[in-house]
């Protein structure tokens, strides 16, 4: 892959508005500390360090999960840069094939996390469920078993994911109020269950047929969430390519 200039210098402006996460300090603390390669684990597929850019990553497999290490899992955020489908595009269990990104918080393992996933094709969009199978913790055990749908209280249409563009998607638990931003703004709040809310465990990455460019910005875990416990992955990790 050839090289890039950094993200901020390609696009600032885009950038500073995450400083500005919905200007509560409370519920988005986010700053501009990225995510160290060495803190990264990779329970699914391959993330590479993007050679252009100290900062960011590059995901080009079919499929990959990631957490990372010793920070908030009540909050997570990506930057990014959509680069197309992947190649040899996987399936879902449903047997659909899905192009989507998102993020995970409270991630335990493969069986027990929050996901807020943005789709590409062919449905786009938010898309926000739980995955709740408690007493299991590996996808042998839970396979797509346990999703459950979270109904917003407030969403608004957003602008399609394109090559090309950079975009910013960030999420934040605040007790049982869940809120999503894009490129900044508050696209939608929804209440999860109290099942989710008291899960401890990651913030997260997830792809699913696509090839990105992405800075994952990160927050140390706060006095509450290190209060509830950092449980281990019930996985192997993987290391980053390159780091």
């Amino acid at each position: 892959m050839s090289e890039s200039p950094s993200f901020a210098a390609r696009h600032g402006r885009h950038l500073a508005v995450l400083g500005l996460l919905l200007g509560c300090q409370s519920v988005f603390s986010l700053t501009d500390h990225p995510t160290d390669a060495n803190q990264v684990c990779i329970t699914n597929g391959a993330i590479e360090k993007d050679k252009g850019n100290a900062r960011s990553f590059v995901i080009n497999a079919p499929s990959s999960r990631a957490v990372a290490k010793s920070v908030d899992d009540s909050h997570g955020a990506i930057r990014f840069e959509y680069l197309g489908p992947a190649e040899n595009s996987s399936k879902l269990a449903s047997g659909v094939v899905r192009r989507q990104l998102g993020i995970k918080l409270r991630a335990v393992d493969s069986c027990n996390v929050v996901y807020v996933m943005w789709g590409i094709e062919p449905q786009p969009g938010l898309i926000v469920a739980i995955k709740a199978n408690p007493g299991k913790s590996t996808n042998a055990e839970c396979g797509p078993k346990g999703y459950s749908l979270v109904k917003p209280s407030f969403e608004k249409p957003i602008a399609p994911i394109k090559i090309g563009e950079p975009r910013e998607l960030a999420a934040a638990l605040d007790g049982t109020t869940l809120t999503v931003k894009v490129d900044g703004e508050t696209a939608w709040v929804g209440e999860v269950d109290a099942t989710a809310a008291q899960m401890s465990g990651y913030t997260g990455i997830r792809t699913d047929n696509v090839r990105m460019r992405f800075e994952w910005p990160t927050e140390a875990a706060a006095p509450v969430a290190r209060a509830r416990g950092l449980v281990p992955p019930h996985v192997a990790c993987k290391k980053v390519t390159g780091s």
